[in-house]
């Protein structure tokens, strides 16, 4: 519960640090847009240090996106499915809700149903934990059903974050 916790704290204090990098490109920006002309050597410098500050600017933004957005071109649905195959259980089903938008960002929220071996289905879990991949686990749910011991379901409500338009 507290790993959940801290794990989405981590996750909207990046996004927070997103936001500031991209206001401060802004800034930057508009600093290049308003250059008063005092001569062509003090504008080069200028210029060149302002170009020096947005490459790094760019750089670390590029850093904190991909160490918490899902890349452009990867499925994070397959991902889980290739997961869970890999274990031995078997993906009965996945809902995916309504997106939520933040700033350029979308958190992309699913529901994944999981049947399997109750310890294989912690295997996965731990899986989800250990991954490079930034989920955010909302709630876990698991049931056994008389007529089948030895299968327990899992739901499972998750989400992680994409750029907009997947770009």
């Amino acid at each position: 519960m507290n790993r959940k916790r801290v794990s989405w704290v981590i996750i909207f204090l990046m996004i927070v640090l997103i936001a500031w990098q991209i206001m401060d490109l802004k800034v930057t920006y508009q600093r290049i847009a308003f250059i008063k002309s005092k001569g062509v050597r003090n504008s080069n410098g200028y210029l060149t240090s302002l170009q020096k500050d947005t490459a790094k600017q760019k750089e670390y933004l590029d850093y904190i996106e991909k160490s918490i957005l899902w890349q452009s071109g990867t499925d994070p649905l397959s991902w889980l499915t290739q997961q869970a195959d890999e274990l031995g259980i078997q993906v009965t089903g996945v809902d995916r809700l309504p997106t939520a938008k933040v700033l350029e960002y979308e958190q992309m929220p699913i529901n994944i149903t999981i049947k399997g071996n109750y310890n294989l289905l912690g295997m996965f879990i731990n899986r989800l934990e250990r991954s490079t991949n930034a989920f955010k686990i909302e709630s876990l749910g698991m049931g056994r059903k008389e007529s089948s011991p030895d299968q327990t379901t899992m739901i499972l409500s998750l989400s992680y974050f994409q750029r907009v338009g997947g770009s």
